[in-house]
């Protein structure tokens, strides 16, 4: 009886230290876990990331380019002029640091848009914007920032500052779309621009034109009839 007694006590002090460590199991399960599910939340967020604005962005001054740009590398040592000749002024970041003409480079694109919304027709033409100008920056290797293609209400203009064609004023802004495209003479995916001069009812008052990347010439060129023979 004594013996039975003793086997008893050693086993239900066997079953209570099996119980206390199924139990620290458990906690030290539930820490590691918790610990896992923290570091998911948190593996995808960037410090600095959290001061930035929402994209795409409205852009005052040359230092809030390079702060809120995503892409752009702060750490080169870029020409300041380029982007002070920009400024006063307030332009919506809509291509931030995308190599969008397939040459190596990081590509920006600032546009100035008007305040009102565009007519549903125009949108329905596939014309998503209207803007009064813009500008696509490129930033070289070294850091440098060069200036592709710049688009004021007079004028449409490449890497020279020459005009890529004869147009009347945009006294009233244009119709602006960016469309992707494949296919040759581009060795990856290039973006195009698609324009429209606007009437003062903000609808099309010109050809459509699409701005292009020229490889050939490194530079941007324009044209009603893209894709056709002879466009590059």
């Amino acid at each position: 009886m004594l013996k039975k007694k003793k086997n008893r006590r050693k086993d239900g002090q066997r079953g209570s230290l099996i119980t206390i460590l199924i139990f620290l199991m458990v906690l030290i399960l539930f820490w590691l876990s918790w610990g896992f599910i923290q570091q998911l939340w948190t593996s995808g967020e960037d410090s600095p990331a959290e001061t930035l604005q929402p994209f795409p962005l409205r852009i005052t001054s040359p230092a809030e380019f390079s702060s809120q740009s995503r892409r752009f590398e702060r750490d080169a040592v870029p020409n300041p002029e380029l982007l002070e000749g920009l400024f006063p002024g307030a332009f919506t970041l809509l291509v931030d640091g995308e190599d969008i003409n397939a040459d190596g480079n990081l590509n920006f694109l600032l546009v100035t848009e008007l305040s009102h919304t565009a007519p549903a027709e125009l949108a329905d033409l596939g014309y998503g914007f209207i803007i009064t100008e813009a500008q696509l920056l490129s930033q070289q290797p070294d850091g440098t920032l060069s200036l592709l293609l710049g688009i004021t209400a007079d004028t449409i203009s490449g890497t020279d500052g020459s005009p890529l064609l004869a147009q009347v004023p945009a006294t009233f802004g244009y119709g602006f779309n960016l469309s992707r495209y494949t296919g040759p003479p581009y060795a990856a995916e290039v973006m195009l621009f698609e324009l429209v001069i606007l009437g003062e009812d903000l609808l099309p008052a010109s050809d459509d034109l699409t701005i292009y990347w020229h490889p050939d010439r490194s530079s941007y060129a324009a044209t009603n009839a893209f894709g056709s023979p002879g466009t590059f």
